[in-house]
């Protein structure tokens, strides 16, 4: 999915809905993926990130918000696949800017919704 594709998505993007997406769907979700998508989210509050960066983070995360997308979500384990690639591409964009300290702190609130 390319950046001006996930720019679409830029609109759909909440933190209400987008907390409330990881925490009603965390297990289907996935671990990683949900670890990339809180990372990512960490990414969007930080100041020193270039806006276009962050642009590519809404984007994404507001794909991953979106109930229309194209592989819908209810679809058993290949529901959110698009998603995660989406995730997965902005992840490998904005990497530089995750420190070991949000990666510890984000793997903690993981296994907590996923208990």
């Amino acid at each position: 999915m390319t950046s001006e594709k996930l720019k679409e998505y830029t609109g759909q993007y909440s933190e209400t809905k987008f907390l409330e997406k990881v925490y009603k769907f965390a297990k289907a979700i996935g671990k990683e993926i949900l670890l990339q998508a809180l990372l990512l989210k960490m990414v969007l509050e930080k100041e020193d990130v270039p806006v276009n960066m962050k642009l590519a983070i809404i984007g994404a995360l507001g794909y991953l918000i979106c109930p229309i997308d194209m592989i819908p979500d209810f679809i058993p384990v290949a529901g959110f696949t698009d998603d995660a690639a989406a995730i997965a591409a902005v992840y490998k964009m904005v990497h530089m800017y995750i420190t070991e300290e949000d990666k510890a702190e984000v793997r903690a609130q993981v296994e907590e919704m996923i208990k």
